[in-house]
This record gives C-alpha cells, structure tokens and sequence, in this order.
C-alpha cells in the first residue's frame, strides 16, 4: 500500500491550487481521523492508522474544482489512483454525503474519514447536529429530502459505533486533540 508522505500531500495541494481555507479544513479532518484511528487500533480493531490520516487530509483535493458539479470526491479519487494511491483514492470518495445516505462505507478507514469530515466546519470542530446544519443550510436543495434525514442518522450511528469502542463520548473528542 502506498500512502503519500506529507511533503506529497502538501505537492498536491499546490499542483490543485487548493486554497488555504479548505487546506486548514483537511487537517483537521486528518487530525481527527488519525486520532479516531489510533484510538480505534489501541482498542483491538483493525484499522490502518496512517490510511485514514492521509485520506482525511486529501478528502477535499478536488472540492474548488468541483464546487458547481456533482463530481466531489470522483475526480480526488481520479488523481490519487493516478498518482499511485488508490486506497488514500477511495477512502477520501468515501467521504461523501452520499455515502451515509447508502451506508456502503466499507471499512474503519472510510467510515472514520466519513465521521471526521462530519464534524469539522470549515476549520473548527463541532459536533455533528452543527455541522449538519451547516451544510443543509449551504445545500438547501438537499435539505427537505428523505435522503438527507437518512444520511444524518447515518452519521448518528456511526458516531455512536466509533465512541463505544474507544470509551469516550463525542463531546470529550475537542479536549482530547487540542488538550
């Protein structure tokens, strides 16, 4: 498995003129993916530590080139296969809303990503009723649908999957990588 080093992923976000905003985004989202990740691992599960945190840091690559389509996400997993990294590719597609909405998140790595990005608004952590309402109030569109209620309790349970297994709650998540 091949997984960047951190000087790649910082050659990616200047080869994809990422801008600073979503660049802070990523990691934090990189940061608590890795944290939810090793505390996932020193439980007993089986979790690549380093594939979650380089996918949490690259789930938004291609965000500014996609802003107007629905290809968020598809073409991040276009370059980094390209690149010769296609599990980082798939776990930051993974991150999609729609992926809750299917629930096909199919290992720690993506359901860890997933939940990360679920609670990172802009570049602060907050909890995920704030950050759904954050993002139903950015895509009105999706906000009233069937699919969208499904999806946040989908988030709902993996938050609840991901914090009985590591013995904390939720709201300790702040405290413990800033603390």
């Amino acid at each position: 498995m091949n997984i960047p080093t951190k000087g790649e992923i910082l050659d990616l976000f200047e080869e994809y003129d990422v801008p600073d905003n979503i660049r802070r985004h990523c990691a934090l989202v990189g940061k608590i993916a890795g944290f939810l990740a090793r505390m996932l691992r020193e439980a007993g599960e089986d979790v690549n530590v380093e594939l979650a945190e380089a996918g949490g840091q690259l789930h938004d690559l291609d965000k500014l080139m996609t802003l107007k389509t629905d290809k968020h996400g598809l073409v991040t997993k276009e370059i980094l296969t390209r690149k010769g990294f296609p599990e980082v590719a798939h776990v930051a597609e993974m991150h999609r809303f729609i992926h809750c909405i299917n629930d096909d998140l199919d290992s720690w790595e993506t359901k860890i990503v997933n939940y990360a990005d679920k609670r990172v608004k802009h570049d602060e952590l907050v909890s995920v009723k704030e950050r759904a309402e954050d993002l139903l109030s950015r895509y009105p569109e999706f906000a009233a649908s069937k699919e969208q209620q499904k999806g946040v309790k989908t988030v709902y349970k993996l938050e609840k999957e991901i914090f009985s297994k590591i013995g904390l709650k939720p709201e300790e998540l702040d405290d413990m990588i800033n603390g």
